[in-house]
C-alpha cells in the first residue's frame, strides 16, 4: 500500500484535491506497485498498465486543470482583498484628516445654552 503519510494528505487537501481524489490515487499507486510486485508481464497486462496510466494521466491533467482554476480564484480574491483594504486604509485617512472643529463649535454652543437655561431655572 502506497503510504500518504498526514503531512502529504494535507498539503493535497490544501492544493484543492478532495479526500475522494486522494483515495483514488493512492489505489491507483498500489495496483501499479502489486503488478510490479507480481512481476505480470504478460501482453494483456501491459495493455491494462497502459490505460491505467493513461486513466492515472487524465485524472492528473483533470486535477491540474482545478489546481489551476483554484490558483486563479485564489489570485481574485487577493486583489479583491487587497483593494477592500487600500479603501479602507483611504478612507481612515480621510476620516483621520476632516475638519472636526464645526462639531465642537456646536458642542459648545450647546453647552453653552444648557448651561444659560440652568442658570435661568434658578431666577
Amino acid at each position: 500500500m502506497a503510504k500518504v503519510g498526514l503531512k502529504d494528505t494535507l498539503a493535497l487537501l490544501a492544493k484543492g484535491y478532495s479526500k475522494k481524489d486522494i483515495d483514488e490515487l493512492v489505489a491507483i499507486d498500489d495496483r501499479m506497485e502489486e503488478e510490479k510486485a507480481n512481476h505480470i508481464i504478460e501482453e494483456p497486462a501491459k495493455h491494462e498498465n497502459q490505460e491505467i496510466a493513461q486513466e492515472h494521466l487524465d485524472k492528473m491533467n483533470e486535477l491540474l486543470a482545478q489546481i489551476k482554476e483554484k490558483e486563479e480564484q485564489l489570485a481574485q480574491l487577493t486583489q479583491a482583498k487587497d483593494a477592500a483594504e487600500a479603501k479602507v486604509t483611504k478612507l481612515q485617512q480621510d476620516n483621520v484628516h476632516s475638519n472636526s472643529a464645526p462639531a465642537a463649535a456646536e458642542a459648545k454652543k450647546e453647552e453653552q445654552e444648557s448651561l444659560t437655561n440652568m442658570v435661568r431655572s434658578f431666577m
